[in-house]
């Protein structure tokens, strides 16, 4: 990864070590894994912030990260914290039109359970 001045974290549930986004990712193979990395690059040199296609808002403060690699969709929901962290919250293997709302409510329920942690760890 590139020098920058934000953070990624890897979302995993309170009390546990183990992360749904890191799993998801290091299943793929080695060239997916390469092209999704540098989509995170990219994401931590502009701010969070990349134009369509590469990211989308999707709701509230989650957006979605938007990978092709070949006939595969792949979507990371992520969220930037304000102390420059860039939280990936959940990903999957896109395969219909819209984000499937499932998708959406498991990210956004990942996220409460982050920012809850980090209000009480302070």
């Amino acid at each position: 990864m590139l020098y920058s001045e934000y953070q990624v974290i890897y979302y995993s549930r309170t009390g546990s070590l183990k992360s749904p986004t890191k799993d998801y990712i290091y299943a793929l193979s080695f060239k997916e894994k390469r092209k999704i990395f540098s989509y995170i690059d990219m994401i931590c040199e502009r701010d969070g912030k990349l134009p369509v296609p590469f990211a989308k808002h999707i709701y509230e403060k989650l957006w979605e990260l938007r990978i092709r690699y070949g006939n595969r969709r792949h979507r990371i929901l992520y969220f930037i914290a304000p102390d420059r962290k860039i939280v990936l919250l959940s990903a999957f293997l896109k395969k219909s039109q819209k984000t499937p709302r499932s998708e959406i409510e498991k990210a956004y329920s990942y996220y409460i359970d982050y920012i809850s942690y980090e209000k009480t760890s302070l």
